[in-house]
């Protein structure tokens, strides 16, 4: 009844609204800074309450808060934005994770937070239309100031910029490798039955589990975008396995995709030595910039 339910959401408008009325106000948003009345605030809106945790780490204020230090910053699930606490005047940034085309309802709010803000921003977000789902809303990307996607060589031109998780410390722990091969699912879609004889973990796990099990795994069978990411950020040999999204056609450093020969695919693996520090050099190249246009505005 649930996929049902989801599927006339992403259809037709009406449902789409009545699940946007549904879901109003069941998160808070939640400051991040102290607060000043003689301060803009920057409202950064990504999947903040949800168990997946690669969604989770792509709240990028993790990593550059301090940049906004001139700011009052707040964090808004995409599911339930707080509209009343966001002024024309602010800066909203949409990002990260995948966000663009995956649901309708998130499509659009997105659209609803470009019309509302001036600099509104699309911060490595990258396009998830799922294989059997189609989203009623077209982005209207004319709204926003700056986008930046995680998608390398997608179609749109947008600019390139993967995902600011490459910022996490833990990607530069060294770990003592325990098994040849790991397995982490994406929670909620399963793997073929067959891979979890090998040892195994879901995206559900805490970022710091997750991080030591891909270190200390020589290689890694997922069908998760951010395990296949943080495994080539952390030289992994990396195999991706069913598929589901468009977002794993535009990978930067991609992954082998899984045959069935799973001796002939590690054959076929490689690793991408230049893939982390390539990755920092363009998330800072983007922060930088964005911070140059948001505080000439102030």
């Amino acid at each position: 009844m649930k996929n049902i339910y989801q599927l006339l959401v992403n259809k037709f408008v009406l449902f789409t609204k009545i699940e946007l009325i549904r879901t109003r106000g069941r998160f808070s948003a939640k400051l991040l800074t102290d607060f000043s009345e003689n301060r803009k605030s920057v409202h950064f809106v990504h999947r903040c309450n949800t168990i997946n945790t690669g969604d989770l780490q792509c709240g990028y204020y993790k990593y550059f808060l301090t940049r906004f230090s001139n700011f009052n910053c707040y964090v808004h699930d995409l599911n339930s934005v707080d509209y009343s606490i966001i002024r024309y005047n602010d800066v909203v940034l949409v990002g990260g994770g995948g966000l663009l085309n995956n649901l309708s309802t998130w499509n659009y709010t997105i659209n609803r937070l470009g019309r509302i803000s001036k600099t509104a921003v699309i911060w490595s977000a990258g396009f998830n239309m799922h294989v059997d789902r189609k989203v009623k809303y077209e982005i209207d990307f004319r709204n926003f100031r700056l986008i930046a996607i995680r998608d390398f060589g997608h179609s749109s031109g947008f600019e390139y910029v993967p995902c600011a998780t490459c910022m996490m410390p833990e990607l530069l722990l060294d770990y003592d490798i325990k098994r040849k091969i790991g397995v982490v699912s994406h929670g909620s879609i399963a793997l073929p039955e067959h891979l979890l004889r090998y040892e195994s973990i879901s995206n559900e796990y805490s970022a710091k589990d997750m991080v030591e099990f891909i270190g200390s795994s020589e290689i890694v069978l997922t069908n998760s975008f951010h395990v296949i990411y943080w495994a080539t950020l952390m030289q992994k040999k990396c195999i991706v396995v069913s598929p589901f999204s468009e977002k794993f056609k535009f990978l930067k450093f991609p992954p082998v995709s899984y045959s069935g020969d799973l001796d002939f695919d590690i054959s076929q693996t490689k690793i991408y030595p230049d893939a982390l520090s390539d990755s920092k050099a363009l998330v800072n190249g983007f922060v930088n910039k964005l911070i140059t246009i948001i505080t000439s505005d102030v």
